[in-house]
């Protein structure tokens, strides 16, 4: 029992209670409950079993491929039920960034709940200057704002953790989970913990905004605070001013398995964000065509989305190529086998040209079997050369 309250004290209180308070106030008025009732004292945390799974039921979970969401409609930065950390500069303009990056996502459909500690003078500014720039926002019903400074951390957590939606940003981290020092690693731990374990369910993409310090560093090192922080999360992206050009950004990432180059951007004089071109940065369009003249060109009749990436110029994320072979299947421009309209499951996905496919439907329509034999009249040893065998001939 001591355990669970201790354990409930450092994920509950904000600050948590000193051991003596916790052994001279909740402890001893504990001792004073009936046995029976005492027993009934559980949390999720005592009852609930750990989740085993092997990797065929990660495939089956994980289906075809790790998701990414488009990050200035860019893939390989924000990965779908992730949990992210974006570091950077304080008024560099990582909430800029992640306003303008949340656009396309709630014209997805996307459900975005943002924990912010703006007031809402600078949210209905923001809102007004994306309308004159781009096209229609659906701000509703797509993105709620919570007020971080109106609840307790606790409170803002109860209310994430019950909210409807698909991502879930917290601006910023200190703030919104309530940690007393940055310096401090059971803090961090403390603080964050119980956001990772109540929210990271593989669905929900979690996102934490924090600051860099003023020290120099690499590879994570310039995030502010201890190095906790940054190893909690799946994804590790940094925001930094470019030398000699004060609009442009470059964003870094560091995330499980494989790495992605970083994303170099720019605002315009409309006061919008676009990516500046590179190897990497050809549209959805130039995707497309560049797969589709990859099925069409290959002389195999079937090839599978990672014969399809080898090929493909620019070398685009399996993400990326994922997409744009489902755009194609989907518009009739190639065929999936499975088919597009079946679920793909943990089958093999193949990818032909409408073309190669109609050409051998032809030969197999086409295609006769004949049987000759020889008249009465003629002996056998006189017999046409095919005689009593069968030959089959395509047109």
């Amino acid at each position: 029992m001591r355990a669970l309250v201790q354990h409930e004290n450092a994920r509950v209180c904000v600050p948590p209670l000193d051991e003596r308070e916790v052994e001279t106030t909740i402890m001893q008025s504990v001792a004073r409950w009936d046995p029976g009732e005492a027993s009934q004292v559980a949390t999720d945390l005592d009852t609930q079993s750990p989740r085993v799974f092997t990797i065929a039921d990660a495939r089956l979970r994980l289906r075809e491929s790790i998701e990414h969401l488009p990050v200035l409609g860019m893939d390989g930065y924000v990965v779908k039920g992730w949990t992210h950390l974006l570091a950077g500069w304080w008024r560099l303009g990582k909430t800029e960034l992640m306003a303008a990056v949340v656009l396309p996502w709630l014209r997805l459909g996307l459900r975005v709940l943002w924990i912010t500690e703006e007031p809402d003078s600078i949210w209905a500014d923001r809102a007004d200057m994306f309308e004159e720039i781009y096209a229609a926002v659906p701000w509703e019903p797509g993105l709620t704002l919570v007020d971080a400074l109106s609840a307790a951390p606790p409170a803002l957590l109860d209310y994430a953790a019950s909210a409807d939606v698909d991502v879930i940003i917290a601006d910023t981290v200190r703030e919104v989970c309530g940690i007393d020092s940055l310096r401090d690693d059971e803090a961090v731990h403390r603080a964050v913990s119980p956001w990772l374990r109540r929210l990271r369910d593989g669905k929900r993409t979690l996102i934490f905004l924090a600051q860099h310090r003023k020290a120099a560093g690499e590879r994570g090192e310039r995030i502010e605070g201890s190095v906790v922080l940054p190893s909690m999360m799946d994804v590790a992206l940094e925001l930094e001013a470019v030398v000699g050009h004060d609009r442009q950004r470059r964003l870094t990432v560091r995330r499980r398995r494989s790495q992605t180059v970083p994303l170099l951007y720019e605002m315009d004089d409309d006061e919008r964000l676009t990516v500046i071109p590179d190897g990497r940065s050809r549209s959805r369009v130039e995707a497309e065509a560049d797969a589709l003249a990859v099925v069409n060109a290959v002389d195999a009749e079937q090839l599978t989305s990672v014969d399809v990436r080898h090929l493909m110029p620019g070398h685009p994320s399996r993400d990326t190529v994922r997409r744009v072979l489902t755009t194609l299947a989907e518009t009739g421009r190639i065929r999936r086998d499975p088919p597009i309209t079946e679920d793909a499951g943990r089958r093999t996905v193949k990818w032909s040209s409408i073309s190669a496919r109609q050409l051998n439907l032809a030969q197999q329509n086409t295609s006769h079997t004949w049987e000759f034999s020889a008249p009465d009249d003629v002996a056998p040893d006189s017999a046409q050369p095919g005689a009593n065998h069968q030959r089959e001939l395509a047109s």
